[in-house]
């Protein structure tokens, strides 16, 4: 990510620097010092007060944003690639202690005597739950009796 903002950085200066350095070029001659002295780059690089940068208050809004842009980019990119998940979900550990042969055999006659108890307790309701289901189709029958001599006012 620094080598890409180095880059984009590298080429906005150059571009500036180039823009800037092209303004001076249609000026008249004299007007800079000459090509010998070793100061003709900087000075025509760096315009008079009185003339214009050079650059347009778009251009300059563009460069900004750009490197705005770029730099906001890069945060948010380094941001998302340090996300961590804590405590670690997918940790696997061995385990050292084994249930041995015996304690499983203990494990599934303790199992089998639990189911055991279950079913007798449901083999001593199930009688009961057949005489009330018996019932309620005698109350059933008679309550439709009831509705029959209401409604249509016959006995049947």
């Amino acid at each position: 990510m620094k080598k890409i903002f180095r880059v984009v950085a590298l080429c906005v200066v150059i571009g500036c620097t180039g823009s800037v350095m092209g303004a001076g070029a249609d000026t008249p001659a004299g007007r800079y010092p000459q090509q010998g002295d070793g100061t003709a780059m900087w000075a025509a690089a760096a315009p008079k007060p009185e003339d214009e940068s050079g650059l347009t208050w778009q251009q300059v809004m563009g460069i900004v944003l750009l490197g705005g842009g770029c730099c906001g980019g890069g945060v948010l990119w380094q941001k998302a690639r340090q996300v961590k998940i804590e405590p670690q979900p997918l940790e696997v550990a061995m385990s050292k202690d084994y249930v041995t042969r015996s304690e499983f055999e203990d494990y599934r006659k303790q199992v089998a005597s639990d189911i055991e108890r279950i079913h007798k307790r449901l083999d001593t309701v199930m009688p009961a739950v057949a005489e009330i289901k018996g019932e309620l189709k005698q109350i059933a029958q008679k309550q439709t009796q009831i509705l029959d001599l209401l409604l249509n006012r016959k006995a049947s």
